[in-house]
């Protein structure tokens, strides 16, 4: 640990340059932890942009399936910001119960869309 300085001895100019030697430490520190954050927000930035590109990935293959099967389903990740998913029509699974395979809809439509 760095010895405790005794002020009441020194000289004006020993003042001084000790002064400013404890500033000049005190901006190396805040340096650091300015650093060490913008580090620790990088990092946190990029695992969100992961699991951002997971929802996505998740989301394709829920359109395999929906294409598959001829299933319509909605995602909406908070209130007003949400849409639903409709096949492209197809024949094999077609079923007088889908209401949507005689609408124009196919692909993703806005909840506000559908208002």
């Amino acid at each position: 640990m760095d010895k405790v300085l005794d002020y009441s001895n020194m000289t004006p100019e020993e003042f001084r340059a000790a002064s400013e030697k404890v500033l000049e430490q005190m901006a190396s520190v805040e340096q650091e932890v300015r650093a060490l954050e913008e580090e620790k927000k990088r990092r946190a930035s990029a695992q969100v942009s992961e699991l951002v590109q997971e929802a996505y990935n998740k989301l394709n293959e829920a359109e395999k399936i929906a294409n598959e099967y001829g299933i319509v389903f909605s995602f909406s990740p908070a209130y007003g910001m949400g849409g639903t998913y409709y096949p492209p029509r197809n024949d094999d699974y077609n079923d007088s119960d889908d209401w949507w395979y005689e609408s124009d809809e196919q692909g993703w439509v806005s909840s506000s869309e559908q208002c």
